[in-house]
């Protein structure tokens, strides 16, 4: 099991839905409440509810987690499916996702199971997170609420509300600018980007830790053009003699935005304390922002990963206003 003994106690929610295929008959039974073994609705509900609290005992390495509320319905839609949503709440370490997923489930096996001497056909269509709220990673809405809409499938991915942006990221390491070592961080910077943004266009390249070098990366992304809209940097951000993008960052930047950075430490420190050590900063130059991310792949995907939320409407809000001062 993961440890999560570091992690923040916080309110978490999560909501699930399944979709059950029935025929005519199985349909119409359910909706009148007068199948063979009883109320198929009312059954299905109270097992949805009782798997919540036994989803630790049945999903190997999930959590034992306390759990403030559940509320699973379940409605007969036309085209004669049942859709099931459960949504479970819980103060906790860690998220309540697998117990809203196991209590849709089991409620969609049970209208199988109420049914099934009517019909033995019978199928579970489609089993997904619809959303959750709270934890290190922020909050996830699926795409659709359609079973059916193959062209719309979820993915936690794609985010409507990213602009279409020029996005530049700038490695600054010593070993990786002089071919030791292959660069890691930047092209896992790079793939979020291409995952949340699919549109965007996103150009990679290194620097040694060298505050000029660094300096002079960043004027040249944001001078010669106004086109660039992101730039984000990783590594050269902690205690070492030789972590000078901070330094170099803020001699840049004309406009600090420090409530990123910050917004960043607290959500990664709740799993992984040593964010804190991070001397990262934040603002913007001209028409670009500028993030610094930690140096390790993992550290700098949990950080984009905080803050998703809030930058699209960040990007959205400047895009605007250029657009604006141009006019």
């Amino acid at each position: 099991m993961v440890d999560v003994s570091d992690k923040a106690i916080t309110r978490r929610s999560a909501t699930a839905e399944a979709w059950v295929a029935l025929n005519a008959a199985s349909a119409a039974a359910i909706r009148e409440r007068h199948g063979k073994k009883g109320d198929a609705l009312a059954v299905a509900q109270l097992a949805g509810i009782q798997a919540v609290k036994h989803t630790a005992t049945l999903i190997p390495l999930c959590h034992p987690l306390p759990i403030d509320g559940v509320e699973v319905r379940l409605e007969v839609e036309p085209g004669d499916r049942v859709r099931i949503t459960a949504t479970a709440h819980t103060t906790a370490k860690t998220g309540v996702e697998m117990e809203a997923l196991h209590a849709a489930s089991t409620a969609a096996l049970t209208v199988i199971d109420m049914i099934k001497s009517v019909q033995r056909d019978a199928c579970i269509e489609q089993v997904r997170l619809l959303e959750k709220r709270g934890g290190v990673h922020g909050d996830y809405t699926a795409t659709t609420n359609d079973a059916h809409d193959a062209s719309t499938e979820t993915s936690h991915t794609i985010d409507a509300a990213w602009p279409a942006i020029v996005c530049r990221v700038l490695t600054v390491s010593d070993r990786v600018s002089q071919g030791i070592y292959e660069d890691r961080s930047g092209p896992a910077v790079a793939a979020w980007l291409q995952q949340v943004t699919p549109d965007a266009e996103v150009l990679c390249d290194t620097v040694p830790d060298d505050p000029a070098a660094i300096e002079a990366r960043l004027r040249a992304w944001t001078d010669e053009t106004d086109a660039v809209q992101l730039i984000l940097t990783t590594g050269g951000t902690g205690a070492g003699p030789r972590d000078h993008t901070p330094e170099a960052t803020a001699h840049v930047i004309e406009r600090p935005h420090p409530g990123l950075c910050e917004h960043a430490r607290r959500v990664t420190g709740e799993q992984q304390p040593l964010s804190c050590l991070s001397r990262s900063v934040a603002g913007v130059r001209r028409t670009s922002l500028i993030i610094n991310l930690p140096g390790s792949p993992r550290g700098a995907v949990e950080w984009l990963d905080a803050l998703r939320p809030v930058l699209p409407h960040l990007l959205t809000t400047m895009s605007a206003h250029s657009r604006d001062a141009s006019a």
